[in-house]
């Protein structure tokens, strides 16, 4: 009836699995979708430009590379407390914006792909009057599809798989995601349920 429908979806002691699904499906979307271009246009810069920071940016993230993602959750957690990006229906927004903003750090694998694709490709569609945008969107990218595709499906599975820093953000069960949902299901009060 729907008063058990009612009870299913407000009752604090019966998970309410579909929405951490969605709430992951939209968080993952989102982050497929920003990180394919975060990365695309990082490694584009670095692979076929040129400019007098290019080696020191470049080691700069491979040393940041090394550290552990983890050692920067607290400063995250309280940057979007100071944000208000912790409470209520923003926290999707605050997953999202942690989850893509690292994105472009993973630049390497993709720049290591561009850096095999000839630069006498750029130089002669910039000789037919192709623009550097024109470069990227018609000639970089056609050929960078399988790496698009490794982007998008790593992009979407960093978030979903993800744990600890949803576990930090999310602090009400209602902006949980799948993997806290999880986790969730091993608590005694809800054992009984499944």
């Amino acid at each position: 009836t729907f008063d058990n429908y009612v009870k299913l979806f407000t009752d604090t002691t019966v998970l309410n699995f579909p929405k951490m699904f969605t709430t992951t499906f939209i968080v993952a979307c989102f982050t497929c979708a920003i990180s394919v271009v975060f990365v695309l246009s990082v490694a584009f810069c670095m692979s076929r430009m040129r400019f007098r920071t290019r080696r020191t940016f470049m080691n700069i993230v491979l040393i940041l590379g090394m550290f552990p993602s983890i050692m920067a959750v607290t400063a995250i957690y309280f940057i979007l407390k100071a944000m208000n990006l912790t409470n209520g229906n923003v926290t999707i927004i605050a997953l999202i914006l942690v989850y893509s903003a690292g994105t472009g750090a993973g630049f390497y694998v993709m720049k290591g792909f561009m850096d095999t694709i000839p630069t006498s490709l750029d130089e002669a569609a910039m000789i037919d009057g192709c623009t550097r945008f024109q470069v990227f969107y018609k000639i970089i990218i056609p050929i960078c599809k399988p790496m698009i595709v490794y982007q998008a499906i790593t992009g979407f599975l960093i978030p979903w798989l993800d744990f600890v820093m949803a576990k930090v953000i999310c602090r009400t069960q209602s902006n949980y995601t799948v993997a806290l949902g999880l986790w969730l299901m091993l608590q005694k009060e809800y054992v009984q349920n499944f």
